[in-house]
């Protein structure tokens, strides 16, 4: 006879998904917004024993205080064991796993059970009022919502087929990560090669009812290539301009609500951060892609700060067209000064936008911690906080750095009356704030690199890190502590498994 878990909820089981047993609910239940329905049952079957003797069914009937007791405390033990597993790092929680499952090219473990790996390993544990939304605002999160659909997305045998070789490629691609990886790389970068052509095949028949399965698709193998170490920046884009295809193929309306909506803010500020890297002009400034998707669902703080940011890519190509062939003392043009004017409406947006964001928070937002192994870092109220202050402070230190070389380059804009922050672009008090700003990201890292923040932490760090190591390797390369601290965090993201985060920053913030 099957015996039932007492540590699987009544909901997972319904569904057949994975379940870890934690309590009051599962994390399972909690990632997609399900009501956990717990995990009492009025019979608890015993199974046969070794001599192959049955139980006598009187023994299986009769509820005693004594076996009733048995049978509970032996559900708590086994609850208390899964709620401990739970609390490992991803590495141990990986190898509790493959001492379960084989770890194989393919993954042969059954779908949900990977998915629930993928929900483990990239979204942070978050705070409880975090997690209890209102229905009206958009979770708060940079990235992550994304992954919490994709048991939704699996449930129907058609979109099973086409997000099944993604999801495992993404699995693979974390069981192998790092130094002590549990799978051999080879077979990550084998698994990833079967999902491109599993993708390649699904976007031949694409149509409206396929879109959020491809898009969750192709961001699964985006995802997996921050991780892989054969990666490189060409591959990543050509992922970015998949997803801005399937976009597109739908326009704004279509994202308006529901699952779309969801994966639409999970999706758009990798691709506007990615547009920032590569200073390439993102469809998603155009008005009706800032404004549509979130018609219904209001957009939360971060979500308002991509907004913003998502009219910086189109303003960097404008700057380098600027900066480009112009000699020093050349007379200024219409374009230069409209460049400038453009970079600092921009800073004043985002400072209103900072203004009001404090005006939110009842508490403290950040305060300097001194950790034993890592010296001096910075420690946020959440991992919410600390992705809002981090990429605002990447975006002012962009715009007030391009505002001071527009200025110097023309020396007639360097004679226009222009104040930030109550100071001339130039001063030295600016110019203080732009190195304590970068080495604020910079000590930011220790806490969006900790084993809580999941692979969420470090994908969350490209931007906001290259920005710094750029200023920082600019601005001030005699100061030998802070370019090693610079080496020292890639080093580290490395370290972690992070092969194309590592190489991306090694590669781009030497300018």
């Amino acid at each position: 006879m099957k015996v039932r878990q007492v540590t699987v909820c009544h909901t997972c089981r319904a569904r057949k998904l994975g379940c870890d047993g934690k309590r009051p609910a599962c994390t399972q239940c909690v990632m997609t917004r399900r009501k956990c329905a717990g995990y009492n049952y009025d019979l608890i079957f015993v199974p046969m024993s070794k001599t192959g003797s049955r139980v006598r069914h009187g023994d299986v009937s009769k509820k005693s205080p004594n076996n009733k007791g048995d049978a509970r405390a032996e559900a708590r033990r086994r609850a208390a064991l899964k709620a401990e597993a739970h609390q490992q790092s991803p590495a141990r929680q990986d190898h509790h796993a493959s001492a379960l499952y084989p770890i194989s090219p393919s993954l042969h473990w059954p779908l949900q059970h990977i998915i629930l790996l993928l929900i483990q390993n990239f979204a942070p544990t978050l705070h409880p009022d975090v997690t209890d939304l209102d229905a009206a605002f958009s979770p708060p999160r940079i990235c992550g919502s994304w992954v919490e659909l994709l048991p939704d997305i699996a449930d129907t045998p058609e979109h099973e087929v086409t997000i099944a070789a993604p999801v495992r490629t993404l699995a693979m691609s974390i069981l192998a990560r790092g130094y002590h990886g549990i799978a051999p790389m080879g077979d990550a970068l084998t698994t990833h090669c079967t999902a491109l052509r599993s993708v390649n095949r699904a976007l031949v028949h694409a149509n409206q009812e396929s879109t959020n399965v491809l898009t969750a698709a192709v961001m699964c193998l985006m995802i997996s290539e921050l991780i892989l170490p054969q990666s490189d920046a060409s591959t990543s884009q050509t992922h970015v301009l998949g997803l801005q295809a399937l976009l597109k193929l739908q326009g704004p309306a279509f994202y308006v609500s529901g699952q779309a909506h969801r994966l639409f803010i999970g999706l758009r500020p990798a691709m506007i951060v990615q547009a920032i890297c590569t200073r390439n002009p993102t469809f998603l400034a155009e008005p009706t892609w800032k404004t549509v998707p979130f018609k219904l669902i209001k957009p939360a703080p971060l979500h308002q700060l991509m907004t913003i940011a998502a009219d910086l890519p189109g303003l960097l190509r404008e700057f380098d067209h600027s900066m480009v062939g112009n000699p020093h003392g050349k007379s200024v043009g219409p374009q230069p000064r409209k460049v400038l004017s453009s970079h600092l409406e921009l800073l004043h947006v985002l400072e209103n936008w900072h203004n009001n964001y404090y005006e939110q928070l009842e508490q403290p937002s950040y305060w300097h911690a001194d950790r034993k192994d890592h010296g001096p870092c910075l420690w946020f109220l959440d991992i919410t906080v600390a992705n809002c202050l981090t990429h605002y402070w990447a975006l002012w230190i962009i715009c007030v750095t391009n505002i001071r070389l527009l200025r110097a380059t023309y020396p007639d804009l360097g004679a226009l009356a222009m104040l930030i922050g109550g100071d001339v672009p130039e001063s030295t008090t600016v110019t203080k704030c732009l190195r304590e700003i970068a080495i604020s990201i910079l000590e930011s890292v220790n806490y969006l690199m900790q084993d809580d923040m999941k692979l969420y932490g470090a994908t969350s760090l490209i931007l906001p890190l290259q920005t710094a190591f750029q200023h920082l390797r600019s601005h001030h390369p005699t100061e030998k502590s802070l370019i090693e601290a610079c080496d020292n965090s890639i080093d580290s993201i490395e370290g972690k498994g992070f092969h194309y985060i590592g190489h991306f920053l090694r590669a781009t913030c030497t300018g």
